[in-house]
């Protein structure tokens, strides 16, 4: 569950290595690309990137990756632990946030089939047309 990730971390004023990503809480510290850094290291960032208690349950898909990093849809639960962030980010209230992903949650196919989702394009862009 740790993944196979690595993290480097580089003197001051250096060049991070292409593609590499920042590590929250941790500075001159990047994530290599092309790695999987395990569901306890994702669940840590997500929980520390969206102000949320360390010991915050996280449905599975916002701590898990695809194959190919692609994913359009996540969980109603995983998009709604994201609005205070979200919120911040666009200057906009926690509530007109979190009605615009209720909004946004499609149901079962055919009311049977699959989970509920939220399309995180389809939300982008409701959010992008308050403006």
């Amino acid at each position: 569950m740790d993944g196979n990730g690595s993290q480097v971390a580089i003197k001051p004023g250096q060049q991070p290595p292409s593609g590499a990503t920042p590590v929250p809480g941790q500075k001159n510290t990047y994530s290599v690309p092309g790695t999987y850094m395990g569901v306890k290291n994702y669940a840590e960032q997500f929980r520390q990137e969206n102000g949320l208690a360390p010991n915050t349950p996280l449905p599975s898909d916002i701590v898990t990756a695809s194959g190919s990093g692609l994913d359009p849809d996540i969980s109603p639960e995983a998009a709604l632990l994201q609005v205070s962030r979200v919120a911040q980010a666009r200057n906009l209230s926690t509530n007109t946030v979190r009605t615009l992903v209720t909004k946004n949650i499609h149901g079962r196919f055919l009311f049977i089939f699959g989970e509920p989702y939220v399309n995180v394009l389809e939300l982008n862009m409701a959010l992008d047309a308050l403006k």
